[in-house]
């Protein structure tokens, strides 16, 4: 009985070893696939984080690059605008000069033009004047010289009865008689009323230009 109970026990513990080896088996197995299981994990999420933080970056690098895309545009219609209203400015500006300059040199022109009318007007004027005074000039002396001959030769008549005395001598103002002083007064009188008669349309054309011009 006791060998059999010896047998039984042994059989027991080589039984009892065997399931611990296979446990331990086990358990080691386990955890090389545990960790193998982690160690695949860890590599897929790590794979992934590294996916969306490069996607990430492309994202961060994409918006970047658009909105310097954006602002060089931005810049570059800006720049191009102020330089398109730059330069009309300095053409409108000029052609305002221009019109001005145009319109200044029609004014003179045409200032110019009315002032030159006007005193070719007056030079005509001023002709058409003196030569409408020689003609009353010429008319004037016709006439005194057709109604004078008479009076000066009844005037020469009466004088040669008297005896000749010129105006230089000393007896003209002492001993000369009142009546030879008399007709030798009248005699210059008449002559210089001719003079003034002949002189008369001359002031009055002086006088008529002056009058114009004023």
């Amino acid at each position: 009985f006791m060998i059999q109970v010896m047998a039984a026990m042994k059989l027991q513990a080589r039984f009892r070893a065997a399931r611990a080896k296979r446990a331990l088996l086990v358990l080691s197995s386990q955890r090389k696939s545990s960790t193998i299981i982690q160690k695949l994990g860890r590599g897929f999420l790590a794979r992934v984080q590294k996916e969306r933080a490069l996607s990430a970056v492309t994202i961060i690098q994409r918006a970047a690059r658009v909105m310097i895309a954006r602002s060089h545009d931005d810049l570059v219609r800006n720049f191009a605008a102020s330089e398109i209203q730059r330069i009309w400015r300095g053409f409108s500006v000029h052609v305002d000069f221009m019109l001005q300059v145009m319109a200044a040199m029609r004014i003179q022109a045409s200032i110019r033009c009315f002032l030159k009318k006007k005193t070719l007007y007056r030079t005509a004027r001023t002709a058409k004047m003196l030569q409408e005074n020689d003609l009353v000039e010429d008319s004037v002396v016709k006439e005194a010289s057709k109604t004078k001959p008479q009076t000066h030769q009844k005037q020469e008549s009466r004088l040669e009865s008297f005896p000749k005395i010129s105006s230089e001598s000393p007896e003209m103002n002492q001993d000369s008689p009142p009546r030879v002083i008399d007709a030798i007064a009248y005699r210059s009188n008449s002559k210089q009323e001719v003079k003034h008669v002949s002189t008369i349309p001359k002031i009055i054309t002086t006088a008529s230009y002056i009058a114009t011009s004023n």
